[in-house]
């Protein structure tokens, strides 16, 4: 069984190696088949969590993520992360703004026993929603 540690280790990994660095390829190593991603996209497994990556190039390909605080207790990982970037494609709706954005997120995710992500939880795409809204009033 996968250690509260190395769930948060495979959090990070998610966050920077994966959407900082877009290394698709680490995404079998961290998403379970049966991965659920709520609130990013419809899709499960590691096709989802591909999926989750894409959407995110298509709004914001040039976004950082930088992780602020981070906890781990038995199979589940909260972390509250910024992403910063340029909106430079449709988010959720809004017409791009080409305007440089920072937003805050919380994602909660849980683990299965091998140490894969099973659920992924978006915490803020509403804040982000408004944020990005916000650029065109600027």
């Amino acid at each position: 069984m996968a250690t509260p540690e190395q769930n948060l280790a495979t959090s990070r990994r998610w966050l920077l190696e994966v959407f900082n660095e877009r290394q698709l390829n680490t995404v079998p190593e961290i998403i379970a088949d049966d991965y659920r991603n709520f609130g990013t996209t419809g899709a499960t497994g590691v096709e989802g969590g591909r999926q989750v990556i894409t959407q995110a190039d298509g709004w914001a390909p040039d976004r950082r993520i930088s992780i602020k605080y981070q906890a781990a207790q038995d199979d589940v990982v909260l972390l509250l992360f910024s992403v910063e970037g340029t909106h430079t494609g449709e988010f959720m709706g809004v017409p791009p703004s080409g305007k440089r954005f920072q937003v805050w997120f919380a994602d909660a995710f849980r683990f299965n026993e091998e140490g894969k992500m099973v659920e992924g939880w978006v915490i803020g795409k509403g804040d982000a929603m408004l944020a990005m809204k916000a650029l065109h009033d600027e």
